[in-house]
């Protein structure tokens, strides 16, 4: 289950993963994330993920509840009348802006590439980018999925490992991590516990 981390400690990591993507401009800050795009939004992707999930599930159950209107959209606004104070409220709307973002250009073919060619910090940051769409609850995982893996058979070594090409280029980290991407089917259950919502919390 891993170490304890206290919920503060949490929301300023989360926050400051945010804090990689610029929902005004639709681009990545990437001057903490050594200039490489995949890293930044891969990390932004992961940080919003629980957190836009439990917005949209809100506003889901608001409007079932006759609270909203089905055709009002994801907003400050809507998240307030679904039960939220304006700075929840402000705090979960941009988690949305940054998760629906930050996911399409983790998945972007050029943003993809990474260094130019695979270290461990490519493969780290698949990982964040596949364990974020599964906590989303976001059907584009299977897609995801599929082209992931299909990357990694690619870049496979003869013997079955994976090594990277800069930086953290460790066997064992890589394949690791690479296992860890392959077999996150295997892990649903629990990731998507992970981004669980408790509705009687509201």
């Amino acid at each position: 289950q891993g170490a304890q981390v206290d919920s503060t400690s949490l929301e300023l990591a989360r926050d400051f993963q945010k804090a990689n993507f610029d929902v005004s401009s639709g681009s990545a800050v990437t001057e903490r994330a050594a200039g490489i795009t995949l890293y930044a939004v891969s990390s932004s992707t992961r940080s919003s993920a629980k957190q836009a999930r439990e917005a949209k599930e809100r506003v889901k159950q608001a409007k079932r509840e006759g609270r909203l209107q089905d055709d009002d959209e994801m907003s400050v606004k809507a998240l307030e009348e679904a039960g939220y104070s304006r700075s929840e409220a402000e705090k979960l709307n941009t988690a949305v802006q940054v998760y629906d973002a930050a996911k399409v250009q983790s998945q972007d073919a050029n943003v993809v590439t990474g260094f130019g060619n695979n270290g461990g910090e490519e493969f780290l940051s698949f990982l964040q980018t596949g364990e974020s769409l599964v906590i989303g609850k976001d059907d584009g995982w299977r897609s995801w999925y599929q082209q992931t893996s299909g990357r990694l058979v690619d870049i496979q070594n003869p013997d079955g490992s994976w090594n990277g090409h800069h930086c953290i280029t460790s066997p064992v980290f890589c394949t690791a991590t690479a296992l860890l991407i392959l077999s996150i089917n295997n892990d649903i259950e629990h990731l998507l516990a992970q981004g669980a919502v408790e509705y009687d919390a509201k």
